[in-house]
């Protein structure tokens, strides 16, 4: 039940980041060329398990996408905040589809 809920939690904050980056009015095609930019910390894996693991735990965790769009709002540049955005996005798709922590 826990993993359900989970699930239905990154479900819904994919949803909601998808909502935010249309209301951004940002391009699709920057969205889906930036949507996988993260799952290039899986490289480290060609060194062992435990090294990629780290890496792609580090690099998915909400921490970085939310500096990225308070960053954004601070120097007031939508791009920053799309970026982000996105970011948000690809992790919680992730955790959707039962990948990462």
């Amino acid at each position: 039940m826990v993993k359900f809920i989970l699930k239905l939690e990154s479900l819904c904050i994919f949803l909601s980041s998808l909502f935010v980056y249309h209301y951004l009015n940002e391009s699709w095609i920057l969205f889906f060329l930036l949507f996988f930019l993260p799952d290039l910390s899986m490289v480290m894996y060609i060194f062992n398990k435990k090294t990629g693991a780290v890496f792609y735990n580090l690099f998915h965790t909400y921490l970085w996408s939310f500096l990225l769009v308070i960053i954004g709002f601070i120097i007031k540049n939508n791009l920053v905040i799309s970026f982000g955005v996105v970011y948000a996005s690809h992790i919680s798709f992730d955790r959707m589809i039962g990948y990462g922590l």
